[in-house]
């Protein structure tokens, strides 16, 4: 038994050692329902990211009671991390602003492994003379909250130490499957583990685990 968890443990490691170094960034990578890693969040609840033929666009959710309030849609601008970067391929972080009237609210949304990093700069506009502040967090794809969680219902803490989630599963019922744009190995509706928009990656990511 002790044996077939390390094997598990060591599968999962070297897992996310490769989703690590080889998954690239691109704007496909942004696409789907996000949601805030703290589920009593007072700022940013969920976000939205949708391609369209001429753009992205993104719509974001602030917290309110009784409901979330809608900011609406509206178009992103992408960015790459280097100069004459492909943004298909290199893009990291999105840019949408809000008007609100009473202030403008810039949003900043970074790639941050498997997760979203986010900045929401906001600048009073109705002279009111309250101090311009800016707000942060992390998302998650939506069904997968919950902080320091690994393979199968999460992510580790991006930039700590790396949190192994030894869950069992059955190797001859993995597949390499793309779900909502995003490369993972998969086992019926659960997943193992998330690529992004490296496939390679992925199908490399079965053969560790079916050798281990």
């Amino acid at each position: 038994m002790l044996k077939n968890v390390a094997a598990i443990c060591a599968a999962a490691s070297a897992l996310f050692v490769l989703s690590a170094s080889e998954a690239s960034a691109g704007i496909n990578d942004f696409g789907g329902q996000w949601v805030n890693q703290n589920s009593d969040t007072d700022d940013v609840t969920r976000v939205s990211v949708q391609r369209t033929r001429t753009g992205l666009r993104v719509n974001v959710f602030g917290r309110c009671h009784p409901t979330d309030c809608d900011w609406g849609a509206v178009n992103a601008t992408a960015f790459a991390s280097r100069a004459g970067g492909d943004l298909e391929r290199d893009a990291d972080v999105l840019m949408a602003t809000y008007t609100q009237g009473f202030a403008r609210k810039t949003v900043l949304l970074r790639l941050n492994g498997a997760n979203i990093a986010y900045e929401v700069f906001t600048e009073f506009t109705d002279r009111s003379g309250r101090p311009n502040y800016r707000t942060s967090g992390r998302l998650v794809h939506d069904g997968v909250v919950g902080p320091g969680r690994g393979p199968g219902g999460g992510r580790g803490e991006a930039g700590g130490a790396l949190n192994e989630d030894c869950v069992s599963f059955t190797p001859g019922a993995l597949r390499v499957q793309n779900v909502g744009g995003r490369w993972k190995i998969v086992e019926g509706s659960h997943w193992v583990a998330d690529f992004g928009s490296n496939r390679a990656a992925a199908e490399q990511g079965l053969a560790i685990i079916l050798r281990y």
